[in-house]
């Protein structure tokens, strides 16, 4: 049976509880993996040998899903990490996992929703909000059906896809702040998280972050999580990836 998810964490805080949450590194009891995913489809162009090391079949997906639901795994929100981390609360048995998704491609929505749906498994998109709505990426109304299922949570990855550590700092607070605001304006949600685009963070943005408001960030270091920081890290899944190297990934 599955395990009833609580809500949103960071919107029940408010006050000397939020400001405690926004500047205290949680010690952590546990850790989960976060897997980092960014096309799930068929790659048009064989020769893109980046395209390739980022897609993933809906077949492979799909299968890796299923490996998942299986094996005792359960997809969590944002709101669990802190639980998961202090050791205060366990999910029925289950192992943890985030399951993420950057960029707002609109594969996300024609091929990794409906798996995610079919087994009604728990995701993040990260969304880069200036973005949508263009060639290859997810439509508004596309991202609000998807909120519509209340299994996926959007949340921030800037405004234009910017490399945050190599920008102006007057860039860099647009790029945060105008994110989270159409983000928070359209969902009508809070944004306390970030996936940092191409993994790129410094202290200085980082910093950024924590003043705007951000509780919590995503990098690409290649190891499970086990405290919420700015520079949560996350385990990359590409074409490439076996199902045994899934597997093994999760370990």
């Amino acid at each position: 049976m599955k395990f009833s998810l609580p809500v949103r964490f960071i919107s029940l805080v408010s006050g000397p509880l939020l400001f405690l949450l926004l500047s205290t590194t949680f010690v952590s009891a546990s850790s989960m993996p976060v897997l980092l995913y960014h096309y799930i489809g068929p790659v048009p162009n064989l020769n893109d040998k980046a395209r390739k090391e980022l897609s993933v079949s809906p077949e492979n997906f799909d299968r890796q899903m299923a490996y998942l639901a299986q094996n005792g795994f359960e997809p969590v929100t944002l709101g669990y990490m802190p639980y998961v981390f202090d050791g205060s609360l366990s999910p029925s048995g289950k192992k943890p996992v985030l399951l993420t998704f950057d960029d707002g491609y609109m594969d996300f929505y024609f091929n990794a929703f409906p798996i995610l749906k079919k087994y009604n498994f728990h995701a993040v998109s990260f969304i880069p909000t200036g973005l949508m709505n263009k060639n290859y990426y997810m439509t508004w109304d596309q991202i609000k059906e998807i909120q519509g299922s209340g299994l996926v949570e959007f949340e921030g990855h800037s405004v234009s896809h910017a490399n945050l550590a190599q920008i102006s700092s007057a860039r860099l607070e647009y790029e945060l702040t105008e994110s989270k605001k159409t983000l928070e304006a359209f969902t009508g949600k809070p944004v306390h998280y970030l996936a940092y685009p191409f993994g790129a963070s410094s202290v200085r943005v980082a910093a950024a972050a924590r003043a705007l408001g951000y509780v919590g960030a995503f990098s690409e270091q290649q190891k499970r999580a086990s405290a919420l920081t700015l520079s949560l890290p996350r385990l990359k899944i590409g074409g490439r990836v076996t199902l045994t190297d899934f597997q093994n990934r999760l370990k």
